[in-house]
C-alpha cells in the first residue's frame, strides 16, 4: 500500500459509509445511459447470433469472456469512479476478480442458482460487486436483492448450504432487511 498510491479522494465517502453499514449502496444515474445502451446492443447482437454465449437457459443468458466479446464492457469496468470506490473500499488499488455479463429472463419459473440468496465463496474475507442494469427493472422483473446488514453479521449455519430461499432469509434476518 505504501509503494502504490491509492488516494481516492473523499467524493465517494458517503457511498463507502453506506456500503460499510448496510452492505450495499444504490447509486441512481451513475453510468451514462448511452454507455449502457451500447453494451445492451452488443449483448443483444450476441444473443441474436447465438455467438460467444457460455450459458443460455430459461432463467438467464451469460456472455462468454465479456472483455473479449464486447467493445464497451472494459469502459464500464474501468470507469474512474468505480476504481475510486473500490480503492476506498479495499484501501488499496483494486483488481478485477471476475466480470459477468448476464441477461436474466423474467418469468414464472422457480428461482434457482444466482437468483437465490447466497454468499460468494470465492472471496470469504472481503468482496465488492457492482451491478448495472441494461434495461429498466422493477420489483416484478428481477431486481437485485440483498439482505441489509448481512455483510456485518452472518447467522449461525450460514455455511450449511450455498443457496437460501427468500422466505428463509426473511425469517432469519427479518422481512424489513430484504432490500430490492
Amino acid at each position: 500500500r505504501a509503494k502504490y498510491s491509492h488516494d481516492y479522494g473523499d467524493e465517494f465517502t458517503p457511498v463507502l459509509k453506506q456500503i460499510e453499514e448496510n452492505g450495499y449502496c444504490k447509486i441512481e444515474n451513475f453510468i451514462d445511459i448511452e454507455a449502457l445502451d451500447l453494451l445492451n446492443d452488443e449483448v443483444e447482437l450476441l444473443i441474436e447470433n447465438n455467438s460467444n454465449l457460455k450459458q443460455n437457459n430459461q432463467s438467464h443468458i451469460v456472455v462468454s469472456d465479456p472483455f473479449l466479446n464486447t467493445d464497451s464492457a472494459l469502459n464500464l469496468a474501468f470507469d474512474d469512479r468505480i476504481i475510486k470506490i473500490a480503492t476506498g473500499f479495499f484501501n488499496c488499488l483494486p483488481g478485477i476478480g471476475t466480470f459477468n455479463l448476464r441477461k436474466s429472463l423474467a418469468n414464472s419459473i422457480q428461482a434457482e442458482g444466482t437468483n437465490l440468496f447466497h454468499r460468494d465463496f470465492n472471496s470469504p474475507v472481503k468482496i465488492l460487486k457492482f451491478f448495472f442494469y441494461l434495461n429498466d427493472v422493477d420489483h416484478n422483473n428481477g431486481p437485485f436483492t440483498y439482505v441489509e446488514g448481512s455483510n456485518n453479521k452472518m447467522f449461525e449455519g450460514w455455511w450449511l448450504k450455498h443457496r437460501w430461499f427468500d422466505k428463509e432469509m426473511a425469517h432469519i434476518y427479518g422481512a424489513d432487511k430484504i432490500k430490492h
